[in-house]
């Protein structure tokens, strides 16, 4: 199986636009322009997109061809600051946290298990059965 080069890098580039935007906003963005990434939403092996919920935002490079190519799923959660902290300095704890994680799934798919945040650390969705 060849891995085009990109996909798992774009959704790379999207978790850590998305962390610049939260650092920002307070918020994450909704779409690949909200955090002006230059990735095609489509491209002959993968789709790409952003699904935002109230907790964390969803990245996807959805493999055309599964039997060809990986899908991935990288996440990006915020992390709540520790009580009692000193106000942030250089080097202070992150304010959010991120995972990539592949999928066995088809572009058509979105409706997906997620990666969820425990502890602090982003984990895959377990391997369908």
């Amino acid at each position: 199986m060849s891995i085009p080069i990109g996909a798992e890098n774009n959704v790379g580039a999207m978790n850590r636009a998305q962390q610049q935007y939260f650092e920002e906003h307070n918020t994450f963005g909704s779409s690949l322009k909200d955090i002006n990434v230059d990735i095609s939403k489509k491209t002959e092996d993968y789709r790409f997109l952003v699904q935002k919920n109230d907790q964390a935002v969803f990245h996807y490079a959805l493999a055309n061809n599964p039997q060809e190519h990986p899908s991935y799923i990288g996440a990006v959660y915020p992390l709540s600051p520790p009580k009692n902290t000193l106000p942030e300095t250089e080097g202070s704890p992150a304010k959010t946290v991120t995972k990539i994680c592949q999928l066995d799934v088809t572009a058509q798919t979105i409706s997906l298990a997620k990666p969820q945040l425990k502890n602090s650390a982003v984990l895959c969705p377990p391997e369908p059965s």
